[in-house]
């Protein structure tokens, strides 16, 4: 079996960049590198990715039909590409997954946690990561990357409009840290260039899963 990384955090912290980053250093490693991300990964979800990047639509979207259209993206992506990644024993590394449907979808939408992890457990086939790098920055930083950032292919919804909102992500994904703290790690990006945030990354991974 291969190895299995996500990188979670708020929007504007570098999840991204940094994806692109790890896994251009790993594949430089020699280790076969599946970069990938949610809600996407795979043409259908790709679809369904489609309808979280506007969150002005005319019909807003209720919490527990983001967490099916969430649920139903994660269930292709994960039998589409990453098991089948894994079996062939690639490293498949992942912008979101389920620590963003705990935060969003049941910390911030508050939907039972029951449900959610009922929901997680349904769809994520038992594709669990080693490893999570959870990042996070200062307000300042997430708004001065999001002004800067390409929004041809965003997911608007889940941006923070104010410090307060910020915090609040990142409180609940402090709480998830706490959960699962065998599992993440977190790094801060508030002052680090791309480079400066791929290199600690890459020594996680190698502190971690010792690769």
């Amino acid at each position: 079996m291969g190895t299995f990384i996500t990188i979670e955090g708020g929007e504007g912290v570098g999840k991204t960049s940094l994806t692109r980053g790890l896994a251009a250093s790993l594949a430089a490693d020699g280790i076969e590198v599946c970069p990938t991300r949610e809600p996407g990964g795979c043409a259908i979800a790709d679809k369904i990715r489609r309808l979280f990047k506007n969150k002005d639509e005319d019909e807003k979207i209720l919490p527990h039909t983001e967490l099916m259209l969430i649920a139903a993206a994660r269930a292709q992506h994960v039998q589409q590409l990453i098991a089948p990644a894994l079996a062939a024993g690639k490293l498949v590394l992942c912008d979101r997954y389920i620590d963003s449907t705990r935060v969003y979808q049941g910390c911030i939408a508050k939907i039972e946690p029951r449900t959610v992890e009922t929901v997680i457990a349904l769809t994520s086939f038992a594709c669990q990561p080693q490893l999570t790098i959870l990042l996070e920055s200062d307000y300042h930083a997430v708004a001065k990357r999001l002004a800067q950032r390409p929004t041809n292919d965003t997911v608007a919804r889940y941006d923070p409009t104010n410090e307060q909102e910020h915090l609040q992500i990142r409180d609940c994904y402090r709480q998830v840290h706490a959960q699962h703290s065998e599992r993440i790690v977190k790094l801060d990006t508030t002052s680090l260039e791309v480079d400066d945030a791929v290199k600690q990354a890459r020594e996680l991974v190698r502190a971690r899963l010792a690769i």
